[in-house]
């Protein structure tokens, strides 16, 4: 179990972070310092769920986060139209970024600037069981969308060295504008509509007796 610091009555469920969805709960009521406490500590840090990155309209940052046991050194690496060069590399902070085996960061959407792709690098332990590489450029297993550069190559990540430029990356989410219901009419259904569900593999044509 993981307690969220600075916060003695709110804890998180590592089941969760194995399942990729986060079950806060709480042992005991929670008050309004002890919310606004959890709260203000995700604003600053970043929150262990939901997986991957996520715009947040409401405060319009980017959380990213990354799930890894045995991880020891977590960076991310932020990248403009050069998928080589990263323009900005953040490498995460073990006690203030990551809660469990989760690794977050919060991001405000106004320092991300031309950035349009991410990817990780991470650092661990090596031998029978592990083989942490943190020349390897990787791929967030959860990212929405991934861009496949011109000099995409998979087996450079099998091969020594870094593989920069040759491993796909992440796709930054773009905001995206509330959508426009002005105008919109409510369909309106009479006595004779029908709603017909119709399975295509079941849907056989009718046979003459």
């Amino acid at each position: 179990m993981a307690n969220v610091p600075r916060s003695g009555s709110v804890t998180f469920d590592p089941r969760g972070f194995d399942t990729g969805e986060a079950i806060p709960r709480t042992d005991a009521p929670l008050t309004r310092s002890s919310a606004v406490t959890s709260r203000d500590w995700f604003s600053e840090r970043g929150a262990p769920f939901p997986v991957g990155v996520r715009y947040l309209p409401a405060e319009q940052p980017y959380n990213f986060t990354l799930y890894s046991r045995n991880g020891t050194r977590v960076e991310l690496l932020l990248y403009g139209t050069d998928p080589v060069t990263p323009l900005q590399s953040i490498v995460l902070d073990v006690l203030k970024n990551r809660t469990g085996r989760v690794w977050h960061l919060r991001l405000p959407a106004s320092i991300l600037g031309d950035v349009r792709y991410y990817s990780y690098s991470i650092d661990g332990p090596r031998g029978a069981q592990h083989r942490f590489d943190p020349a390897k450029v990787l791929l967030d297993p959860y990212a929405r969308a991934v861009f496949f550069p011109p000099a995409f190559y998979r087996e450079a990540a099998r091969r020594p060295g870094s593989n920069a430029g040759r491993a796909p990356l992440g796709v930054i989410p773009r905001p995206r504008p509330a959508f426009d219901w002005d105008g919109d009419k409510r369909p309106r259904h009479t006595h004779d509509s029908v709603i017909y569900e119709m399975h295509g593999a079941e849907l056989q044509p009718a046979r003459h007796r």
